[in-house]
């Protein structure tokens, strides 16, 4: 049998996308596998590293992946690598993007957990040995965690948005496991990013992130939580994510924006798929609905008929029938979009 370094250097002859030096002194069978994608945010790289590499966890592998930043990122990588020999860095030839990146960093890692972090954020010093004492606990596919909110422009804390703070896990998922039926009533107001969770590798190593789109966390997300067998919930606040973040991903003028109409397929192919599509399949076609219409908001004038257009495809061929979606028509918002024969009648409405 290969061992792990043989294994990494055969996907680096396979594919010639990144190469990386491998240290024979890293930790073998880390309990946790970090992953962290970088690109462009020497701003905010240090503070990023700086709280991976004082986990109160110490049996760890920091995977680091720079996707062809064009700052000093990866000169910053570069130090620490060599300060720290738990942190393997990966340096892409080419810029992937970040669900290639982070399907990259599971296929190497090693951890009996795994989890992510985004390279301008940071973390408490205490997450992962929290998290990972939950999942031994519990013997969890998945573990759960609240994230503090930081607004970049005013530099204050947020605990409003329910969707972050996990407001709909009530005292009854405390110390104890679930999976996502009993979770049905919420199941689309629980936050689809990875960066607040952790998973156990052998479970997760069969799931993907969608490559070449925006928004692949919710594709991964929906995929893995309908399979996973055990998951639980911890209550600490444990990640720090930034919003408003100047350089962040998308802007209202990026025309990638309509790469949430695609993941809208995905996911519906997902759930298809599955065992439970008749358990979710109205409170799903009314969920995309409206997490496309906030990305409608966001979306430049010039772009906003075509996704008019797109979302009505979708909306209209969504197996569903006539009547059930008229169900929805007490969404004011819904049953305009619904009716409007095209965009310039929805405009006049939506105003």
């Amino acid at each position: 049998m290969k061992n792990a370094k043989n294994l990494v250097l055969d996907y680096n002859i396979k594919y010639k996308q990144f190469f990386f030096i491998y240290d024979d002194n890293m930790v073998v069978n880390p309990k946790v596998s970090i992953i962290v994608p970088v690109y462009n945010v020497e701003n905010y790289l240090e503070k990023c590293l700086d709280s991976i590499i004082n986990q109160t966890l110490k049996d760890i592998e920091i995977i680091c992946i720079n996707d062809c930043s064009t700052d000093s990122s990866l000169r910053i990588l570069n130090k620490y690598e060599k300060q720290d020999e738990r942190i393997m860095v990966i340096n892409n030839k080419e810029n992937l993007g970040l669900g290639k990146v982070r399907n990259i960093g599971i296929s190497v890692a090693k951890g009996e957990y795994i989890g992510f972090v985004d390279s301008d954020d940071w973390i408490d010093y205490r997450m992962f040995e929290i998290l990972y004492e939950d999942g031994k606990k519990f013997q969890t596919d998945i573990t759960i965690s609240p994230v503090h909110v930081i607004d970049e422009n005013t530099g204050k804390f947020s605990y409003d948005n329910p969707y972050f703070t996990l407001a709909s896990f009530d005292k009854s998922f405390d110390n104890r496991t679930f999976n996502h039926l009993q979770t049905k009533e919420f199941f689309f107001l629980i936050p689809v990013m990875a960066f607040n969770k952790i998973y156990r590798l052998e479970f997760i190593k069969n799931f993907k992130f969608t490559e070449s789109l925006l928004f692949e966390d919710n594709s991964f997300f929906y995929h893995s939580y309908l399979n996973a067998k055990r998951v639980s919930f911890n209550r600490n606040f444990l990640y720090f994510y930034r919003y408003n973040r100047r350089g962040s991903i998308t802007t209202s003028d990026d025309n990638r924006l309509f790469d949430v109409i695609k993941t809208l397929y995905i996911c519906l192919d997902i759930f298809k798929k599955s065992d439970y599509f008749d358990n979710y399949k109205f409170i799903l076609f009314i969920s995309s609905f409206c997490r496309s219409m906030n990305i409608y908001k966001k979306i430049s004038d010039k772009y906003k008929e075509k996704f008019f257009n797109l979302l009505k495809e979708y909306i209209n061929n969504y197996p569903l029938e006539k009547e059930e979606k008229e169900q929805f028509f007490n969404n004011k918002i819904f049953k305009d979009f619904f009716l409007s024969k095209n965009y310039s009648i929805f405009k006049e409405k939506f105003k």
